[in-house]
Formats: structure tokens, C-alpha cells, sequence
């Protein structure tokens, strides 16, 4: 299983939560493109937490497959459900996902297993 966890600052919990109810309402045939890309996607959640007083989000997806070319893809896409995910990640966290599509770079460093 592969995983990534990224963490932005973002304007406010209550946007996060906006935004994600947002996505929840689109339409499942817009999401469809931009969903595909990531073919082995289990699962991504949203965490939020404070850090120094200021609100984030962590973001943790799982995988069954690489996502490195899910991302590539994703960077490049150019459908109305991405477009739009995009501008609104922009206006919530005010980090372009055309530039970087994964995000805050994040490097795993530890991995605590009980055997």
C-alpha cells in the first residue's frame, strides 16, 4: 500500500468543511475524470489540526498502486471538476496545484509497526 500525507495551511476549519461538502455535492459523472486518475486510491482523509494557532489541513491518501502518475496526470488536467478543485484548493490554502500537484513536499521518516 502506498501512502502520502501532506499538510497546507488553510483559511478556517469551516472552509475546509465547506469545501469538502462542495466536492460531496458535485455531480459523480464530473468527478469521474478526476477520480480516475488515481485508480488505485483507497482512500484520502482530511485531518484538521492547528499548528502555532493556525489552522491546516492533513491529508493522507492510500493507495494500491503508485501515485506519482495519478499526480502527473492530475497537474495537466484540464476538465471542468479539476479546474474547479483546483481554484478552490487555491482559494483554501493558497498553494497552486497546477505548479506542484502533490502539494507541500513531505518526506516519511518513520514508521512505527508493532512487529
Amino acid at each position: 500500500m502506498n501512502m502520502l500525507a501532506r499538510v497546507f495551511p488553510i483559511k478556517s476549519r469551516a472552509a475546509l468543511v465547506a469545501f469538502a461538502k462542495a466536492i460531496d455535492e458535485r455531480p459523480d459523472k464530473e468527478k469521474e475524470a478526476f477520480f480516475g486518475r488515481f485508480s488505485g486510491t483507497v482512500r484520502e482523509c482530511w485531518f484538521y489540526q492547528e499548528i502555532d494557532g493556525r489552522p491546516h489541513v492533513v491529508s493522507v491518501t492510500e493507495s494500491s498502486s503508485p501515485l506519482d502518475p495519478g499526480f502527473d496526470a492530475y497537474g495537466k488536467a484540464d476538465d471542468p471538476f479539476t479546474q474547479w478543485f483546483r481554484k478552490e484548493a487555491l482559494a483554501l490554502t493558497g498553494f497552486d496545484l497546477r505548479r506542484a500537484p502533490k502539494g507541500p513536499p513531505a518526506e516519511l521518516v518513520y514508521e512505527l509497526k508493532a512487529r
